[in-house]
């Protein structure tokens, strides 16, 4: 932001909150002091006038038409209107210049060019004249007022009436005014909270993004002086982040490479050894602990934040996990719609999702996965027909390199298992905004549930 820009509009919240309070409030003095202009000024429709017109226009045209020597009786016997009929009348009256005098003066000549030639006013006093009014309004509104008509004929008609019913209602209602404050304080306060708060949902979303893709673009630094410096610590946040998966990464990739040089050369001296039971058992457990050594970097080294997210086929990617487990001799079932799209890494997703369909035909002789979807998330459910697993164990079984009891599986523990599928399938779920759950089936066999939020990231 310039400097120009910044003193009309200030670095801190706080000063920027001030400044909308303070705008808000000559706002709406202005407005009520236009609403209050355009009463008295005639800046609005005249419905006031308008209706002392049709009260003048009935006793006008009748005393028009009647000759001037019965025009007394006749108005006499429409005294209600207050008129009165003078056969004088001097021309050096003061003239009282009232904005609603004055526009009655210009509605009555328009409305009866036929019968009024001419329109005089003047406002009586009762009282002395308390001085000037406010806003140039000289006269009370509970004085009378005096209209002077010349009609077609030279002869001058006097209409009488109290000062108040020259002028106009409010606009539309009495109480509106106090509704377009209320209205504009409302809009100011609305738009202006929107712009200030922009920066911290700015923020808010790069939150979420980092913890869904730690490798998301730093934010942009902008708006007022604290979100800025929020802005900038996050970003700070996010790099030493990084920074700190790689260096943990580059460091388990030397451990490894380190640990193999010597268990190569144990294996050699071990094949070295006479046949036996003995020498068997040590090239087995060299080769468990390699086997342990490759799982662990394959774990540290998994980028599911740093892949590319696109479209997937959630449903296609299902379909091929089950297909290739058949085609590899297992029994898999795959339930679900034909075309199912969402934001994804694709790679990462078919390896969380294939991990738990081998568990499940590893452990529980068969897999029955189907994919639902509601207006919220999409859920992978994957049953098997295994034993199940304890309550007390659901949980642990997520825990890296553990491995539940050898009855639940024997094979499983004699096939080289390391127990990291499931730990890696919850690492690529959660990176997607998702989680993965277990939980035991009414009839047998668990159930392991992969969700996913159904909308995109």
């Amino acid at each position: 932001m310039s400097r120009h820009a910044r003193l009309l509009w200030p670095d801190r919240i706080a000063t920027r909150i001030a400044l909308i309070m303070v705008a808000a409030m000559l706002l709406t003095q202005g407005l009520g002091y236009l609403l209050f202009l355009g009463d008295r000024n005639g800046w609005w429709p005249q419905s006031g006038l308008d209706s002392v017109i049709q009260r003048l226009r009935g006793p006008i045209e009748l005393a028009a038409q009647t000759p001037p020597d019965r025009r007394r009786d006749v108005l006499h016997a429409i005294s209600a209107f207050q008129l009165d009929i003078r056969d004088h009348f001097d021309p050096k009256a003061s003239i009282v210049q009232m904005p609603p005098l004055g526009r009655l003066r210009d509605h009555v000549l328009r409305a009866m060019p036929h019968l009024v030639t001419e329109v005089l006013l003047e406002a009586e006093r009762t009282e002395p004249d308390p001085g000037p009014m406010p806003f140039g309004f000289p006269t009370p509104p509970d004085q009378p007022a005096i209209l002077w008509l010349r009609l077609q004929d030279g002869s001058w008609l006097t209409v009488t009436m109290p000062f108040a019913e020259l002028l106009p209602p409010p606009p539309f209602f009495p109480w509106l005014p106090w509704v377009a404050t209320f209205l504009a304080i409302i809009a100011i306060s609305l738009l202006a909270a929107r712009g200030i708060s922009r920066s911290l949902r700015r923020l808010a979303g790069g939150a979420e993004q980092l913890g869904l893709n730690m490798n998301a673009a730093p934010l942009a630094v902008a708006g007022p002086r604290e979100v800025r410096a929020v802005t900038r610590a996050f970003n700070r946040m996010q790099d030493r982040l990084r920074r700190f998966v790689a260096d943990r990464t580059q460091m388990l990739a030397a451990i490894s490479h380190d640990l193999r040089t010597p268990l190569s050369r144990l294996r050699l001296r071990a094949e070295a050894l006479p046949m036996g039971s003995e020498r068997d058992r040590i090239l087995a457990d060299l080769g468990l602990m390699d086997r342990m050594i490759a799982a662990t970097l394959t774990f540290a080294r998994d980028d599911v934040a740093g892949e590319k997210r696109v479209m997937v086929d959630l449903a296609s990617l299902v379909h091929s996990v089950c297909d290739e487990i058949v085609d590899a001799g297992g029994e898999a079932s795959y339930e679900g719609p034909a075309y199912l799209v969402l934001e994804a890494a694709p790679l990462s997703l078919q390896r969380a999702v294939t991990n738990v369909v081998e568990n499940a035909v590893k452990y529980g002789a068969c897999a029955r996965v189907s994919v639902n979807e509601t207006p919220d998330s999409i859920e992978i459910r994957v049953r098997d027909a295994g034993p199940g697993i304890p309550l007390a164990e659901q949980e642990r079984v997520f825990d890296p390199f553990y491995r539940l009891d050898p009855a639940r599986s024997p094979s499983a523990h004699t096939a080289g298992s390391m127990g990291l599928g499931l730990a890696i399938a919850r690492h690529v779920l959660r990176a997607h905004g998702g989680d993965v759950t277990l939980g035991n089936g009414d009839t047998g066999g668990l159930v392991v549930r992969l969700s996913l939020p159904r909308l995109t990231r």
